[in-house]
């Protein structure tokens, strides 16, 4: 008995040790954050459910709070699922991460909150299309004549546009997310000859974006991601194109002491962390011309 009372003494102490790695060395999107404590907010507001400290994911909070507020929350259905997938992670690594069975979020009501939500939007809650772009795919739908009247205009006009021509071009070509785009930075870009659409000569290499895995990129993935683009039949809407220009640009206005043969391994070289799209710079004022 004595050697049980021990093991499972044991056992407890390693598992507190492993709440607390868990609890200090994860972390979760800003998207998930922000949905947890719009939910922990609502659910203190509650004189009624009667929870002013954790654990607030209980069945009836989650209940409630999808009945009575997300069922009526104005936005796509991937939003309301965004709120779940949340409060699933927040459950599963903070609140209940050593339940047995483990705590589930989902249940009959939240089903139904879920499908109320969908409805709600397509009724007094949507947009001119529910569940949809408010803008109706604009972007698009533009004929080339008119994104080649954008370029020319940036290229002509606005050589301090340089951002804003990778950022629409790679929008076009690349589909990459808006998050991502904002925390790109030299380092990121690749030039591949392994995925290039002949197998030698000029269009052997393809440029590549490197999602890195881990927490910088909205998508969390474990493993870094490459996202390729040709180029395009147009220079003027080609996100290469785009992309050599701002950067040759960028980096011929460093310093003379610029050198591609980084020999200080212990040190990141001055451009590597250089923005691709730098988007601090458009505040309103800065590159405001009359």
């Amino acid at each position: 008995m004595a050697e049980e009372a021990h093991l499972d003494a044991l056992l407890e102490e390693a598992g507190v040790i492993n709440q607390t790695n868990i609890a200090e060395n994860t972390d979760c999107s800003d998207t998930y954050t922000n949905e947890y404590n719009r939910y922990v907010k609502w659910v203190k507001s509650q004189p009624a459910l009667l929870t002013n400290a954790e654990p607030f994911l209980t069945r009836r909070n989650i209940d409630h709070y999808f009945t009575r507020v997300v069922a009526v929350r104005a936005g796509i259905a991937n939003t309301a699922n965004r709120t779940l997938n949340a409060l699933k992670w927040y459950a599963r690594m903070r609140e209940h991460p050593n339940a047995d069975p483990p705590f589930d979020c989902m249940s009959r009501h939240v089903k139904a909150g879920l499908l109320a939500q969908i409805a709600y939007n397509k009724t007094v809650g949507g947009t001119a299309r529910p569940g949809s772009d408010p803008h109706l795919g604009l972007k698009d739908i533009l004929p080339d004549e008119a994104r080649l009247r954008m370029m020319r205009h940036i290229y002509g006009k606005r050589h301090d546009w340089g951002p804003a021509s990778i950022s629409f071009t790679w929008g076009m070509n690349g589909a990459i997310r808006g998050a991502s785009n904002r925390v790109f930075t030299y380092a990121d870009l690749n030039l591949s000859f392994g995925f290039g659409p002949e197998p030698s000569g000029p269009l052997a290499r393809a440029l590549l974006l490197v999602l890195r895995s881990g927490s910088l990129h909205k998508d969390r993935q474990d493993t870094s991601h490459q996202v390729c683009c040709w180029r395009h039949i147009e220079y003027l809407l080609c996100s290469v194109f785009a992309t050599a220009m701002q950067v040759i640009w960028k980096l011929s206005e460093m310093n003379d002491n610029l050198h591609f043969m980084h020999y200080d391994k212990t040190k990141r070289a001055d451009w590597w962390d250089i923005p691709l799209i730098d988007w601090e710079a458009y505040g309103g004022e800065y590159y405001w011309e009359v």
